[in-house]
This record gives structure tokens, C-alpha cells and sequence, in this order.
């Protein structure tokens, strides 16, 4: 059933990375809900297919433009709200992840820095990230009492 599955997807015209995520995917979902945890079935029908093999596919940076008319769309979309806006914005200037970025703490705010702290950041390493000045006097005059984006759920 898993090989047929997968001979289907590619004969429908599929790119092997879709062939491959889809096959990881229904692999998980089977073997472990299906069978462990929920009992409807014995065997994993994708346990034994093999994925096609893909090559690493570069990251795709947007242009400029791109980028400018993303930014137009969500300003249009939610109404010139700026939270949202500022929320990607401060995400793209420092790299960092999304949760760290959503449960980041007021107090962590300083000095025209982001400090994530060993706790929470990946590595176990205190990270301290320069933000650009504008971008970090709007993020302090916005920022909530005790998490920098708790204001975010309130409008």
C-alpha cells in the first residue's frame, strides 16, 4: 500500500520533495498514531518504503520588492496595525526563532539589545542581539509589562 502510494504521487506529476515530505509524514502519522497509540492498525504500511532521494534545495531570498509588496499586503490586510508588522520585522533584523522571539520578557530590553536568555534559547547560550535603534525605541514604547508582545492578543 505505502509503494503504491508513493508510485501514485509521482506518476501524478508530484516533485520528489513533496513525494518525500508526504511519505515522512504518513510514516509518523501511521506507525505512531494509527498504530501505537490508537490501535487501528498492526503493521505500518510505510515503514519499509524508501523515500526518493532529493538534493538539498537552497533557501530562496526574496527581493526587495518582494519583500515590499509582502509588507503593503499586510498593512492593507490588517488595517495598518503595526504590531504584527513590527513582530516580523524584529524577527528578520536578529534571526531569531519565533518562540523566542513570542515569549521574549519586557525586562530583557536593554540598552538597545534583545538579551534570550541560556534558558530558553537553543544551545543553552545567553544571546544578546543588537537591534536597530528605531526599531528598538518603538519595540520598548509597545511592549507590554511583563512579554514584549503580550499586547498582541488585546488588539
Amino acid at each position: 500500500m505505502g509503494k503504491a502510494y508513493q508510485k501514485e504521487r509521482r506518476e501524478a506529476g508530484y516533485s520528489p520533495h513533496t513525494v518525500k515530505n508526504d511519505l515522512m509524514e504518513l510514516k509518523t502519522v501511521v506507525g505512531k498514531w494509527w498504530g501505537k497509540e490508537c490501535g487501528i492498525l498492526e503493521a505500518n504500511p510505510f515503514a519499509a518504503v524508501e523515500p526518493p532521494k532529493v538534493d538539498k534545495l537552497d533557501p530562496r531570498i526574496i527581493t526587495p520588492i518582494e519583500r515590499d509588496a509582502f509588507v503593503a499586503w499586510l498593512t492593507q490586510s490588517w488595517d495598518h496595525w503595526r504590531f504584527p508588522l513590527l513582530f516580523l520585522e524584529v524577527k528578520a533584523s536578529i534571526g531569531c526563532r519565533i518562540r523566542e522571539l513570542a515569549s521574549a520578557p519586557t525586562c530583557n530590553l536593554k540598552d538597545g539589545r534583545l538579551t534570550f536568555e541560556a534558558v530558553t534559547a537553543k544551545g543553552r547560550k545567553t544571546r544578546r542581539s543588537k537591534l536597530p535603534s528605531l526599531l528598538y525605541i518603538e519595540l520598548v514604547s509597545l511592549s507590554g509589562p511583563n512579554f514584549i508582545f503580550e499586547r498582541f492578543p488585546d488588539q
